[in-house]
Protein backbone atom coordinates (compact mmCIF):
# COMPACT_ATOMS: atom_id res chain seq x y z
CA UNK A 1 0.00 0.00 0.00
CA UNK A 2 1.44 2.98 -1.10
CA UNK A 3 1.39 5.56 2.05
CA UNK A 4 3.32 8.78 0.20
CA UNK A 5 4.05 11.02 -2.83
CA UNK A 6 6.80 9.14 -5.17
CA UNK A 7 9.85 10.79 -5.04
CA UNK A 8 9.12 12.46 -8.66
CA UNK A 9 5.88 13.95 -7.23
CA UNK A 10 3.41 11.44 -8.10
CA UNK A 11 0.64 10.08 -6.13
CA UNK A 12 0.03 5.86 -6.48
CA UNK A 13 -2.10 6.10 -9.40
CA UNK A 14 0.18 8.09 -11.37
CA UNK A 15 -1.66 11.87 -10.81
CA UNK A 16 0.68 14.91 -9.55
CA UNK A 17 -1.12 16.47 -6.84
CA UNK A 18 -3.27 18.81 -8.48
CA UNK A 19 -5.14 16.21 -11.07
CA UNK A 20 -8.15 14.59 -10.70
CA UNK A 21 -8.80 10.94 -12.40
CA UNK A 22 -10.37 10.61 -15.60
CA UNK A 23 -14.01 12.68 -15.90
CA UNK A 24 -16.77 10.82 -18.31
CA UNK A 25 -19.99 12.13 -18.67
CA UNK A 26 -23.18 10.92 -21.08
CA UNK A 27 -26.27 12.90 -20.98
CA UNK A 28 -29.74 11.36 -21.54
CA UNK A 29 -28.97 8.14 -20.70
CA UNK A 30 -32.89 6.85 -19.26
CA UNK A 31 -34.57 8.27 -22.24
CA UNK A 32 -38.42 7.95 -20.10
CA UNK A 33 -36.79 10.11 -17.47
CA UNK A 34 -37.22 13.60 -17.53
CA UNK A 35 -33.43 13.80 -17.27
CA UNK A 36 -30.67 11.49 -16.71
CA UNK A 37 -26.96 11.19 -17.05
CA UNK A 38 -24.08 9.20 -16.46
CA UNK A 39 -20.74 10.35 -14.64
CA UNK A 40 -17.63 8.55 -14.34
CA UNK A 41 -14.84 9.75 -12.21
CA UNK A 42 -12.16 7.23 -12.24
CA UNK A 43 -13.98 3.95 -11.23
CA UNK A 44 -16.48 5.73 -9.27
CA UNK A 45 -19.57 5.41 -11.14
CA UNK A 46 -22.88 7.19 -11.07
CA UNK A 47 -26.04 7.48 -12.40
CA UNK A 48 -28.75 10.40 -11.80
CA UNK A 49 -31.92 10.87 -12.96
CA UNK A 50 -34.42 13.67 -12.49
CA UNK A 51 -38.24 13.54 -12.42
CA UNK A 52 -40.14 17.01 -12.61
CA UNK A 53 -40.93 19.38 -12.55
CA UNK A 54 -44.24 17.84 -11.56
CA UNK A 55 -47.24 18.28 -9.36
CA UNK A 56 -46.33 17.81 -6.02
CA UNK A 57 -47.23 14.51 -4.03
CA UNK A 58 -46.75 15.86 -0.51
CA UNK A 59 -49.43 18.25 1.07
CA UNK A 60 -46.57 20.41 2.11
CA UNK A 61 -44.94 21.23 -1.21
CA UNK A 62 -47.91 21.92 -2.95
CA UNK A 63 -48.76 24.55 -0.85
CA UNK A 64 -45.47 26.23 -1.12
CA UNK A 65 -46.09 29.17 -3.40
CA UNK A 66 -42.30 30.23 -3.13
CA UNK A 67 -40.85 27.98 -5.15
CA UNK A 68 -40.19 24.22 -5.77
CA UNK A 69 -39.24 21.49 -3.70
CA UNK A 70 -36.47 19.54 -4.17
CA UNK A 71 -35.91 15.85 -3.04
CA UNK A 72 -33.20 13.32 -3.62
CA UNK A 73 -33.29 9.93 -3.02
CA UNK A 74 -29.64 7.96 -3.22
CA UNK A 75 -29.52 3.81 -3.56
CA UNK A 76 -26.15 2.09 -3.26
CA UNK A 77 -25.55 -1.25 -4.90
CA UNK A 78 -24.59 -3.65 -2.62
CA UNK A 79 -21.75 -4.18 -5.08
CA UNK A 80 -20.41 -0.56 -4.95
CA UNK A 81 -17.44 -0.69 -2.29
CA UNK A 82 -14.90 -3.80 -1.84
CA UNK A 83 -15.87 -3.33 1.80
CA UNK A 84 -19.49 -5.03 1.62
CA UNK A 85 -21.33 -3.34 4.86
CA UNK A 86 -24.41 -3.86 6.48
CA UNK A 87 -27.21 -2.75 4.80
CA UNK A 88 -28.51 -0.30 7.48
CA UNK A 89 -24.92 1.57 6.94
CA UNK A 90 -25.44 1.98 3.81
CA UNK A 91 -29.24 3.23 4.10
CA UNK A 92 -28.06 5.88 6.60
CA UNK A 93 -25.12 7.01 4.13
CA UNK A 94 -27.10 6.88 1.83
CA UNK A 95 -29.98 9.38 2.99
CA UNK A 96 -27.37 11.81 4.24
CA UNK A 97 -25.92 12.17 0.90
CA UNK A 98 -29.37 12.62 -0.37
CA UNK A 99 -30.19 15.42 2.20
CA UNK A 100 -27.14 16.97 1.39
CA UNK A 101 -27.71 16.70 -2.62
CA UNK A 102 -31.21 18.22 -2.06
CA UNK A 103 -29.89 21.01 0.02
CA UNK A 104 -27.44 22.09 -2.57
CA UNK A 105 -29.40 22.15 -5.41
CA UNK A 106 -32.38 23.74 -3.44
CA UNK A 107 -29.80 26.62 -3.71
CA UNK A 108 -28.86 26.35 -7.01
CA UNK A 109 -32.03 25.80 -9.01
CA UNK A 110 -34.70 28.75 -10.00
CA UNK A 111 -37.33 27.39 -7.47
CA UNK A 112 -39.77 30.49 -7.90
CA UNK A 113 -40.45 29.23 -11.77
CA UNK A 114 -41.89 26.30 -10.86
CA UNK A 115 -44.39 26.92 -7.60
CA UNK A 116 -46.00 24.40 -6.17
CA UNK A 117 -43.95 21.48 -7.54
CA UNK A 118 -41.65 19.01 -7.09
CA UNK A 119 -38.36 17.87 -8.83
CA UNK A 120 -37.58 14.48 -7.86
CA UNK A 121 -33.23 13.67 -8.15
CA UNK A 122 -32.76 9.91 -8.17
CA UNK A 123 -29.20 8.72 -7.86
CA UNK A 124 -27.88 5.76 -8.31
CA UNK A 125 -24.12 4.48 -7.04
CA UNK A 126 -22.72 1.60 -9.15
CA UNK A 127 -19.13 1.82 -8.04
CA UNK A 128 -18.01 3.78 -5.34
CA UNK A 129 -14.22 4.14 -5.25
CA UNK A 130 -13.84 7.61 -3.49
CA UNK A 131 -15.01 11.55 -3.62
CA UNK A 132 -18.39 9.89 -4.25
CA UNK A 133 -19.82 13.56 -3.01
CA UNK A 134 -18.73 14.84 -5.49
CA UNK A 135 -19.77 12.62 -8.37
CA UNK A 136 -23.14 12.24 -7.42
CA UNK A 137 -23.19 16.07 -7.49
CA UNK A 138 -21.85 16.52 -10.41
CA UNK A 139 -24.71 13.78 -12.17
CA UNK A 140 -27.62 15.22 -10.63
CA UNK A 141 -26.36 18.73 -11.81
CA UNK A 142 -26.03 17.22 -15.70
CA UNK A 143 -29.45 15.25 -15.01
CA UNK A 144 -31.46 18.70 -14.08
CA UNK A 145 -29.57 20.20 -17.33
CA UNK A 146 -30.74 17.29 -19.69
CA UNK A 147 -34.44 17.92 -17.76
CA UNK A 148 -34.24 21.64 -18.77
CA UNK A 149 -34.49 22.50 -15.54
CA UNK A 150 -33.67 26.60 -14.80
CA UNK A 151 -30.41 26.98 -12.43
CA UNK A 152 -28.29 29.99 -11.91
CA UNK A 153 -25.38 27.84 -12.78
CA UNK A 154 -23.47 24.64 -13.06
CA UNK A 155 -22.91 23.11 -9.74
CA UNK A 156 -19.23 20.98 -9.82
CA UNK A 157 -18.07 19.78 -6.60
CA UNK A 158 -14.88 18.14 -5.89
CA UNK A 159 -12.61 17.27 -2.40
CA UNK A 160 -9.22 17.94 -1.44
CA UNK A 161 -7.12 16.81 1.25
CA UNK A 162 -3.61 16.35 2.49
CA UNK A 163 -0.86 13.51 1.43
CA UNK A 164 2.13 12.62 3.18
CA UNK A 165 5.51 14.10 1.00
CA UNK A 166 7.87 11.42 2.83
CA UNK A 167 7.80 8.40 4.79
CA UNK A 168 9.97 6.20 7.53
CA UNK A 169 9.52 3.21 9.33
CA UNK A 170 10.24 2.93 13.10
CA UNK A 171 10.56 -0.72 14.75
CA UNK A 172 7.66 -0.72 18.19
CA UNK A 173 7.38 -3.19 20.96
CA UNK A 174 3.73 -3.22 21.87
CA UNK A 175 2.33 -4.64 25.54
CA UNK A 176 2.79 -8.32 24.36
CA UNK A 177 6.61 -7.52 23.61
CA UNK A 178 5.99 -8.46 19.66
CA UNK A 179 8.06 -5.83 17.40
CA UNK A 180 5.47 -4.08 14.92
CA UNK A 181 6.67 -1.82 11.92
CA UNK A 182 5.03 1.73 12.89
CA UNK A 183 4.89 4.02 9.45
CA UNK A 184 5.58 8.26 10.25
CA UNK A 185 5.06 10.82 7.61
CA UNK A 186 6.62 14.22 7.80
CA UNK A 187 5.81 16.92 5.34
CA UNK A 188 1.80 16.97 3.98
CA UNK A 189 1.14 18.12 0.20
CA UNK A 190 -2.59 19.13 -0.94
CA UNK A 191 -4.16 16.78 -3.19
CA UNK A 192 -7.56 16.89 -5.02
CA UNK A 193 -10.07 14.54 -5.87
CA UNK A 194 -8.75 11.62 -3.25
CA UNK A 195 -9.47 7.87 -4.41
CA UNK A 196 -10.76 5.73 -1.64
CA UNK A 197 -7.35 4.31 -0.56
CA UNK A 198 -6.31 7.32 -0.22
CA UNK A 199 -9.03 8.28 1.95
CA UNK A 200 -8.46 5.45 3.64
CA UNK A 201 -4.76 5.67 4.44
CA UNK A 202 -5.74 7.53 8.23
CA UNK A 203 -7.39 4.17 9.29
CA UNK A 204 -4.45 1.81 8.69
CA UNK A 205 -1.41 4.53 9.78
CA UNK A 206 0.00 7.00 12.38
CA UNK A 207 0.99 10.57 11.43
CA UNK A 208 3.15 13.20 12.02
CA UNK A 209 3.65 16.15 10.43
CA UNK A 210 5.98 18.80 10.99
CA UNK A 211 5.60 21.61 8.39
CA UNK A 212 1.74 21.90 8.92
CA UNK A 213 1.59 24.90 11.14
CA UNK A 214 4.59 27.33 10.67
CA UNK A 215 7.14 24.71 10.98
CA UNK A 216 5.57 23.85 14.36
CA UNK A 217 4.24 20.31 15.24
CA UNK A 218 1.03 19.45 15.35
CA UNK A 219 -1.20 15.87 15.43
CA UNK A 220 -3.14 16.82 12.45
CA UNK A 221 -3.39 13.65 10.47
CA UNK A 222 -3.04 13.28 6.57
CA UNK A 223 -6.51 12.00 5.49
CA UNK A 224 -8.57 13.32 8.03
CA UNK A 225 -8.40 16.67 6.41
CA UNK A 226 -10.63 16.38 3.90
CA UNK A 227 -13.20 18.92 2.44
CA UNK A 228 -15.42 18.53 -0.72
CA UNK A 229 -16.41 21.53 -2.03
CA UNK A 230 -19.83 22.46 -4.43
CA UNK A 231 -19.00 25.67 -6.40
CA UNK A 232 -21.04 27.30 -9.04
CA UNK A 233 -17.88 27.76 -11.16
CA UNK A 234 -18.61 31.48 -13.28
CA UNK A 235 -19.34 32.88 -10.12
CA UNK A 236 -17.13 31.51 -8.04
CA UNK A 237 -19.77 30.90 -5.02
CA UNK A 238 -19.53 28.15 -2.88
CA UNK A 239 -22.69 26.39 -2.71
CA UNK A 240 -22.23 23.04 -0.18
CA UNK A 241 -18.87 22.30 2.23
CA UNK A 242 -18.36 19.75 3.57
CA UNK A 243 -16.00 18.94 6.43
CA UNK A 244 -14.73 15.61 8.07
CA UNK A 245 -12.25 16.87 10.90
CA UNK A 246 -11.61 20.42 12.01
CA UNK A 247 -8.78 22.50 10.47
CA UNK A 248 -6.56 25.68 10.55
CA UNK A 249 -7.99 28.27 8.80
CA UNK A 250 -4.72 28.69 6.96
CA UNK A 251 -5.14 24.49 5.86
CA UNK A 252 -8.22 25.77 5.09
CA UNK A 253 -7.73 28.04 2.86
CA UNK A 254 -4.83 25.68 0.86
CA UNK A 255 -7.61 22.75 0.66
CA UNK A 256 -10.55 25.00 -0.78
CA UNK A 257 -7.47 26.07 -3.45
CA UNK A 258 -7.05 22.97 -4.56
CA UNK A 259 -10.46 21.91 -4.77
CA UNK A 260 -11.24 24.97 -6.88
CA UNK A 261 -8.46 23.78 -8.95
CA UNK A 262 -9.95 20.29 -9.28
CA UNK A 263 -13.85 22.10 -10.15
CA UNK A 264 -12.39 24.48 -12.43
CA UNK A 265 -10.68 20.81 -14.58
CA UNK A 266 -14.03 19.04 -13.92
CA UNK A 267 -16.45 21.76 -15.14
CA UNK A 268 -14.86 21.95 -18.52
CA UNK A 269 -15.32 18.62 -19.10
CA UNK A 270 -19.17 18.84 -18.29
CA UNK A 271 -19.71 21.88 -19.87
CA UNK A 272 -17.85 19.82 -23.07
CA UNK A 273 -20.78 17.03 -22.25
CA UNK A 274 -23.19 19.31 -22.36
CA UNK A 275 -22.49 21.21 -25.55
CA UNK A 276 -21.93 17.67 -27.77
CA UNK A 277 -25.44 16.85 -26.31
CA UNK A 278 -26.66 19.81 -27.31
CA UNK A 279 -25.32 19.72 -30.50
CA UNK A 280 -26.40 16.17 -31.12
CA UNK A 281 -29.96 17.35 -30.67
CA UNK A 282 -30.10 20.48 -33.19
CA UNK A 283 -28.26 17.85 -35.37
CA UNK A 284 -31.24 15.15 -35.12
CA UNK A 285 -33.92 18.01 -35.24
CA UNK A 286 -32.49 19.06 -38.50
CA UNK A 287 -31.66 22.72 -37.21
CA UNK A 288 -27.72 22.03 -38.25
CA UNK A 289 -26.30 20.50 -41.04
CA UNK A 290 -24.29 16.81 -40.04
Amino acid sequence: MATSLSESGLREDGRRPHEVRRVECKLCVFPHADGSAEFRLGATHVIATVFGPRQASTKAARVNEDGATITCRVQSCEFSQSDHRQANKFRRRDRLLGDLIAQTFQCAVMTNLYAKSSIDICIEILTNDGDINSAAINAACLALINAGICMKDYVVACSAGFIAKSTRSLKQTNKTGAKTDHIMFSGLQGIVDLNQQEKNLSKHSSYSSTNISEGNESGLEMCNGIVTVAMMPNSGEIVTLEMQSVLPLSQMEKLLSFAKKGINSIHTQMAAAVKKHSFMLLERKGFIGS
